[in-house]
């Protein structure tokens, strides 16, 4: 399984959760508004929605 990035910010494409690419993944990582769940492996690792904080231990 290949790890993951899931937006779950507003407003939201229905294509959004999968997207994959560079480019628009930078974009929606560099806005103040975006709001990221990172996979790894199928687990939730972090939300950077909250200041880079752990979701999940």
């Amino acid at each position: 399984m290949t790890d993951n990035c899931i937006f779950a910010g507003f407003p939201l494409d229905p294509a959004d959760h999968i997207r994959g690419d560079e480019k628009w993944l930078s974009e929606k990582l560099d806005a103040k508004s975006s709001r990221f769940l990172l996979f790894g492996r199928g687990r939730p690792l972090m939300d950077i929605s909250e200041d880079l904080k752990p979701a999940f231990k």
